[in-house]
């Protein structure tokens, strides 16, 4: 469709291969960077720009972050920097406008458990470095014809885990800037299209109905997608097969009761069961009781 306009181009975790380069945080290098380093530090600005100005797009993109640590004014191969799995959003002319670090980290993965007090255990694993985990969700803009929206990005895995992506939506919504869409990428090539594309796309769609936000997954190895609010999968890309997906997203302007409260209801219900146990062993008790008595009685 030539003639379609596109509000954003989503591509998955680890396909963008050059890193973007921050400065504490900041995307512009600040004024002790060496003009000949500073200028170094573009090459995934420049791409991306380059790639925003050909598909007239703002762009989402899976992206290492490498960020230095100051001081900037020594030797840049003596900089200290923080890696993250990130996320970054562009605007149609590839502008850098915001960056998400990956908050919930895969153990043994991305990182070693314990490490931080114990740093002689990476010489039992083969990860030859930790990532640093992100410390906040981030609203990331979206300005459209049709008006401006609210973006909400994760990484891989954190949608696996219920209270994690709904602790950035009620975060996000704390702050006055509820998210309109979340955006999941990931590398699922790792698993050579195994059932476990169909486990992560189906918990993908209950984090989408816990919050009642609609989700578009950009996978690599697939199974990319764009679901409902309500569930609904209203595409889905082949497993293992280059594939674009062109469509439409429903937006949906209710909060959820599970974005509010969260897990408000899982506490009564602990109550019923462990009283239902209880009386259900009670009466356990009390049949062998009288089955006892039944026979010494004969």
């Amino acid at each position: 469709a030539a003639d379609r306009q596109i509000d954003l181009l989503v591509w998955p975790e680890s396909m963008f291969r050059f890193p973007l380069v921050t400065f504490d945080d900041a995307l512009t290098p600040p004024p002790d960077v060496p003009p000949e380093q500073a200028a170094r530090t573009r090459a995934s600005h420049d791409r991306l720009a380059a790639l925003a100005s050909w598909v007239q797009a703002p762009i989402l993109v899976g992206i290492d972050r490498l960020d230095v640590q100051p001081p900037f004014d020594g030797d840049p191969a003596e900089w200290k920097f923080d890696a993250h799995n990130a996320v970054a959003i562009t605007d149609s002319a590839g502008k850098v406008l915001a960056f998400y670090d990956k908050q919930h980290r895969v153990p043994y993965g991305e990182y070693i458990p314990l490490f931080e007090n114990l740093p002689a255990l990476h010489f039992l694993t083969p990860l030859p470095g930790a990532i640093k985990a992100g410390e906040s969700p981030v609203a990331m803009p979206l300005n459209r014809s049709e008006g401006a929206l609210i973006v909400s990005p994760n990484i891989c895995y954190e949608t696996v885990i219920p209270h994690v992506i709904r602790n950035q939506v009620k975060q996000l919504q704390d702050e006055g800037t509820p998210p309109d869409l979340l955006v999941n990428v990931t590398n699922n090539a790792w698993f050579w299209g195994s059932s476990e594309l169909e486990m992560h796309l189906a918990c993908n769609i209950l984090r989408a109905v816990e919050n009642r936000t609609p989700m578009v997954i950009a996978a690599n190895g697939g199974l990319s997608a764009v679901i409902d609010s309500s569930g609904r999968v209203l595409e889905v890309s082949d497993r293992l097969t280059e594939q674009v997906i062109l469509a439409d997203v429903p937006l949906d302007p209710r909060i959820s009761f599970y974005t509010r409260y969260g897990d408000l209801l899982v506490w009564p219900c602990l109550i019923v069961c462990g009283w239902l146990a209880i009386i259900g062993v009670a009466k356990a008790d009390g049949g062998r009781r009288k089955a006892e008595s039944v026979s010494s009685v004969a």
